[in-house]
């Protein structure tokens, strides 16, 4: 073959390779801007204080996730970052106060928040289909424990989350 070919070949090789870069870095940044987002939790409910959150993931039981769209007994319109700990057909068992899921103990169940506001044990069940329990790794975190938490539609879960530190 005529080395001025050859030649020819490798320079289309390279310059495809390197559109095929670019685009890829554009796909990849436009993906990151339009479903990432970052969130600083100072609350203490969970051991991580810095998550990035990635939209268009399906989340499955041990991820964490933000959950919009969830009004509770005492916050609404604001955004959560909680662990799934039970899904659809899994069991929720009481037990001298502290509460289990498939006879995995998530925790106790406390009587009031922070502030002294009640809170009431979600009752003992099989999680309904589309919802979630989810928790926080803290004590008193408020969570689905609780019926003024209560389950967590999947609708509801916005993106998957991963901890940064």
């Amino acid at each position: 073959m005529n080395q001025n070919l050859l030649t020819r070949i490798e320079l289309i090789c390279e310059e495809q390779k390197a559109f095929l870069r670019k685009l890829t870095y554009f796909i990849v940044s436009v993906f990151l801007i339009t479903n990432f987002s970052s969130f600083d939790i100072g609350t203490g409910s969970l051991r991580y204080k810095y998550f990035i959150s990635i939209s268009l993931v399906n989340p499955k039981k041990g991820d964490y996730v933000v959950i919009a769209g969830h009004d509770t007994k005492y916050f609404s319109g604001i955004e959560f970052i909680k662990k799934i700990i039970g899904e659809e057909g899994d069991s929720i068992i009481i037990e001298d106060n502290k509460i289990y899921i498939n006879q995995e103990l998530v925790g106790n169940i406390l009587t009031n928040t922070k502030d002294n506001k009640p809170l009431h044990s979600i009752k003992a069940q099989i999680i309904p289909k589309n919802y979630v329990f989810v928790a926080g790794e803290h004590e008193r975190s408020f969570d689905s424990r609780y019926e003024e938490f209560g389950l967590v539609k999947r609708e509801a879960i916005k993106a998957r989350s991963f901890a940064l530190w």
